[in-house]
Parts: structure tokens; C-alpha cells; sequence
């Protein structure tokens, strides 16, 4: 449908029609041969999502009560507080799932997380808190489950207005931009490096990625001749504030002089899919395939390109590598966009993506997220307590 705006769409584009033809069986029309095409079907971080009833769109149930035909069911959501999932009874694999009731609490503060885990309260976290993951890592009470996801965090530089439409204000803000240092600052080394968007699903060494160098970045600036002056919204937390106190840290030795902008995350998504802003961070979620989510990001007429990139030369190699049928010719495709994006600096990478999740040790059989898998709560399933 042309006139829908769902802003997934550009991840299945080649999509034409979808048609009924058996009683379980429906067949895909494609615009051309599409190699992602399988993995973009079972990628949980795109296309894949609830699929509401049509009783409950029209009773705007479709966000509050998801339907599925996954392991558990839905039950209950008090907003802020707590999801409850309890077991399907019609579940296709015979006698699963294990448990009865599972219970996603709602705890957005570390230090509450933490203490909801060694306290009992919970019988597993997720978190990256560097200081929570020291501590947990070394306590023998609990069970650690690392996991490294396709994709990364990066400061997104909006391309749109000066001085950042300028390539020599990007490059150079690219050079005096330490990664490792942030890393070690800000996660206490608990965090991946990256050189891609792709992170952890990056599968080749030469990426063009612009490393550390102040002296290239002052050339860069002195070039450019004239202030650069931004503003860097971050969100209200811990975190958002260390992040804007090494970035004007690190540009401050360049000359380039950053003023950091506290936001609730509301706002700061609004400015950012507006324009309306200078540096704002952001997640590139990763997935089975880099080709689509690449396309999302990059594409110059693509929604989700929040930094406003535009060049022709990565547009029409985006559309080679959706159109062409051969791994090996795609593969160096890919690799090409990837260094030619690098060199253009549209944005800044902050970290690979790496979640920790910790378990008492009475939870067994936690499974390894597969690559380009992003939900922390898969294969649930096959969990059971043994107390």
C-alpha cells in the first residue's frame, strides 16, 4: 500500500504482494531476486512483530494485548511496573514451555535492578551497568550470560545544516573522537569496540574506520575556517551526562566547542526525526542480514536516515547490493558502503552493543543468543527452576 507510512516498510521494499494459497501456505511476489529475503522474515529486529486481530485494532488493543503463537501468553501489562506472561496451553512443541508464569518486572534504575537480583526479588537482570557487572561477574551466587548484538551506538551528526554539511567538520570530529577511551570511561571497558554500524556482525578488517588522531582533526578544522559551535542532546541520566562531559571534553581539543542539552527520551526522538538538532546518540539495531538495515539507515530517502546523509554514489550501491544475487559480488558491496560511509563521517561510533544477563544459579538452561537475535527474553521456553 503506497499511502501506508509504517516506517519498517523500507526493510521490505522488494515486497510487492503477499497471496493465499493454501490453508498454511502463502507465496511471496518479489520486485527481484532478494537474497535477504529469508532472514529478513525471521529477523526479530525488523520484520517480525505481533500481528494484531482485526477485533483489536478497532478496539485499540493492538499495543496493550499482543496475540501470538509463541510459548506464553499474554496476561497482564501495568504500565511502568510489570508485563505477566503465563503458559501457553495450546503451545505447538508438546510440553513446553517449562514454566507456569513468567514476569518481566519494570526496573529502570540500576541500583534497584542490582539490588532486585541479590535480594531475591528477581531471578534474573539484564543490565550494562559496568560497576553491576564487575560485581556480579565475580559473585559466585550468580550465573553470567554475555551477549554481543549486531549493531551499535553512535553520535548521529545531522548532515542537513552547517556546519556539519560540511565532510572536513565530520571528518575531524571523527579523529579527535577517542572510542576506546569512552569505552573505558563510560563502561569500564564492559563494552565492545566497533568501526561499523554492523558491530558485532561485522565480517571484514578493512573498514576505513577513522582512528584517533588529533593532528589530522585540527588540520581539518583549521581548513574549515570558521567556529563550530553545537549542541548535544543527551538524556537526563547517569549516563547521558558522562557522555556529554567526554564529548565536549574530546572536541574541546579541537577546537570545536560542544554544549551538552539534557532531554527526556521523548523529546530527544522527536528533535531527532524533525532535524531539529546538532549531535543526539543513537541505536543501529543489527540483524541476520546487514543489507536491509543498511538501506534503512543510509538511503537518502529512507525515514530512518535520522542523520540526514545524502550521497548518490551510497544510494545506488544500496540498491546494487538489495538487487544482487551473488554472496560473494554483495559481500564486497557491502564492504565498499562501509568504507566510503566511514570516510563521509555522517555519524560518530560510540560502542558495539553487549548486554549482560545474571541469573541465580537455581535458573537453568539459558540458551546463547543466536547473531542478529536482539530479544533478551528468547527461548524462555526451555527455562526451568531447580530449587
Amino acid at each position: 500500500d503506497p499511502d501506508n507510512r509504517f516506517v519498517f516498510k523500507i526493510l521490505f521494499y522488494p515486497i510487492v504482494a503477499v497471496e493465499k494459497t493454501g490453508e498454511y501456505e502463502v507465496q511471496f511476489h518479489l520486485k527481484h531476486a532478494w537474497l535477504p529475503f529469508t532472514s529478513i522474515l525471521t529477523n526479530p529486529s525488523g520484520f517480525v512483530s505481533p500481528i494484531p486481530s482485526p477485533e483489536a485494532v478497532k478496539g485499540g488493543l493492538q499495543h496493550r494485548a499482543p496475540v501470538g503463537p509463541g510459548p506464553f501468553i499474554f496476561k497482564e501489562w501495568k504500565s511502568g511496573d510489570r508485563i505477566v506472561l503465563t503458559k501457553n496451553p495450546d503451545y505447538w512443541q508438546k510440553d513446553k514451555p517449562y514454566l507456569d508464569e513468567v514476569v518481566f518486572l519494570i526496573i529502570s534504575d540500576h541500583d534497584a535492578r542490582y539490588a532486585a537480583l541479590v535480594s531475591g526479588q528477581a531471578d534474573m537482570i539484564m543490565t550494562d551497568w559496568p560497576t553491576h557487572v564487575k560485581k556480579l561477574t565475580d559473585n559466585p551466587d550468580f550465573k553470567t550470560h554475555v551477549f554481543n548484538f549486531r549493531g551499535s551506538t553512535a553520535l548521529m551528526l545531522n548532515n542537513a545544516f552547517r556546519p556539519l554539511n560540511d565532510p572536513r567538520v565530520r571528518r575531524a570530529m571523527a579523529l579527535a573522537w577517542d572510542q576506546k577511551r569512552y569505552i573505558k570511561a563510560n563502561f569500564k571497558n564492559t563494552s565492545p569496540y566497533t568501526e561499523t554500524w554492523l558491530g558485532d556482525g561485522q565480517t571484514f578488517n578493512d573498514t576505513g574506520y577513522l582512528h584517533h588522531d588529533i593532528k589530522k582533526a585540527r588540520a581539518l578544522i583549521a581548513d574549515y575556517g570558521k567556529p563550530v559551535e553545537l549542541e548535544y542532546v543527551h538524556s537526563p541520566t547517569t549516563r547521558g551526562r558522562t557522555a556529554g562531559i567526554i564529548i565536549q571534553q574530546m572536541m574541546k581539543e579541537i577546537n570545536v566547542k560542544v554544549t551538552p542539552v539534557p532531554m527526556d527520551f521523548s523529546g530527544i526522538i522527536k528533535h531527532m526525526f524533525s532535524g531539529q538538532y546538532d549531535i543526539a546518540s543513537w541505536v543501529f539495531v543489527g540483524g541476520y542480514d546487514p543489507g536491509p538495515q543498511s538501506v534503512a539507515y543510509l538511503h537518502s530517502r529512507s525515514p530512518w536516515n535520522i542523520c540526514k546523509y545524502k550521497s548518490a554514489k551510497i544510494d545506488d550501491l544500496l540498491v546494487a547490493q538489495r538487487t544482487s544475487s551473488d554472496p560473494e559480488a554483495r559481500a564486497g558491496i557491502l564492504k565498499t558502503i562501509v568504507q566510503t560511509v566511514n570516510a563521509d563521517s555522517p555519524f560518530i561510533y560510540l560502542n558495539g552493543i553487549r548486554f549482560y544477563r545474571f541469573s541465580a544459579k537455581y535458573v537453568k538452561n539459558i540458551k546463547p543468543l543466536t547473531p542478529g537475535q536482539d530479544s533478551i527474553a528468547r527461548d524462555m521456553s526451555e527455562v526451568w527452576l531447580d530449587r
